[in-house]
């Protein structure tokens, strides 16, 4: 009979992918409701922290006779229209404008008092200008006092919103409330690494004291150099440090030979949170632009010696079957008996 000893580092490690796995990186979304503003006054970018900064948008209370709301709280209205006649009625060519400092999979916004002249909302996938990739209109009938209705836009590069009314008829105005929008997650890219350049096995002993180089290769859509090595994580573990100084230990190389610097790293082999059982190890970073990527090599676990066991191995101990344990206890029982009698 045998049984297995996992390390306290190796469990930790485990636990920490096994969070990760289940519940991945969190995006929420973000709400305004407008209600923290001046009334009057141009909003621009007052809500710049939470990613979005308006054009022709202004705070407004609406007096009862405008707005068939229950809510006595603060809309959002564009700033073309002063007066009355007519009444906040953003068109297609003086839209509210709401811009995004990076791309949202989602904006939504709720229309009030939706009547004769509609309301639309276009998306487009730069701040300014760039291609519309998304639209939504709704259409009532009169005044609309009393009528709402949520626009709502997915993709997942947005980067700007219009919202304005389809036509301009007097005495049909809109405002605007409850402003939802959600960040796009970060696009991945796929980049080719070899774990032990030179080496087809790509053996590893989790309990060696030494470090694995891995390469990141350049191609021609890609530039390995502009990688940031703090950020890259080979099986969780992160690039070893050089001496004293702390500085990572990465280069850069023409490894596969083809006129593009690669980046060579090396990474601390206890580090790797692995078991016997992998085929593979996964590689993720940022470049310094912020950009994600991920890569993957096959990878060969070989049993480590005792004596070098590190704090991400699986240790083996071999346990005797109780009956080898009693013949055995038995037989040095004997030599013991035999000597003394000689």
């Amino acid at each position: 009979m045998g049984y297995q000893i996992a390390r306290k580092g190796f469990l930790a490690g485990l636990f920490f992918v096994c969070i990760l796995g289940l519940f991945g990186p969190v995006h929420a979304s973000i709400s305004i409701d407008f209600n923290d503003g001046t009334p009057a006054a141009a909003i621009d970018g007052f809500y710049s922290e939470l990613g979005v900064t308006f054009s022709n948008a202004a705070w407004k209370v609406p007096s009862n006779n405008q707005v068939g709301t229950p809510s006595s709280g603060i809309f959002l209205v564009d700033v073309t229209d002063t007066g009355w006649n007519p009444p906040y009625s953003p068109q297609s060519d003086s839209p509210i404008i709401g811009m995004f400092s990076s791309p949202q999979s989602m904006v939504s916004v709720l229309a009030v008092d939706v009547g004769k002249n509609g309301v639309t909302m276009d998306a487009y996938d730069a701040v300014a200008e760039g291609n519309l990739i998304g639209t939504d209109s709704f259409t009532s009938t009169g005044s609309g006092v009393g009528v709402y209705h949520t626009l709502s836009i997915e993709s997942s590069t947005i980067r700007r919103f219009e919202i304005y009314q389809q036509t301009n008829i007097s005495g049909d105005g809109i405002f605007f409330d409850n402003l939802l929008f959600e960040p796009a997650l970060d696009p991945l890219t796929l980049v080719t690494i070899d774990i032990k350049p030179g080496s087809d096995l790509n053996s590893i002993n989790l309990g060696s004291n030494g470090n694995i180089p891995v390469a990141i290769f350049s191609t021609d859509t890609f530039d390995a150099t502009t990688v940031d090595p703090a950020t890259i994580l080979l099986a969780y573990a992160g690039v070893k440090e050089r001496g004293k100084n702390g500085d990572l230990m990465s280069s850069f190389e023409d490894i596969d030979i083809d006129g593009l610097d690669d980046l060579l790293i090396h990474i601390d082999t206890q580090a790797l949170v692995l078991s016997y059982d992998d085929v593979e190890a996964q590689l993720t970073g940022e470049t310094f632009d912020g950009l994600s990527i991920v890569g993957t090599d096959a990878i060969r676990i070989v049993p480590p010696s005792a004596s070098t066991s590190g704090p991400g191995t699986l240790l083996a101990v071999a346990v005797p079957e109780p009956s080898t344990f009693i013949l055995l206890i038995t037989g040095i029982m004997g030599l013991i008996a035999y000597r003394r009698n000689r």
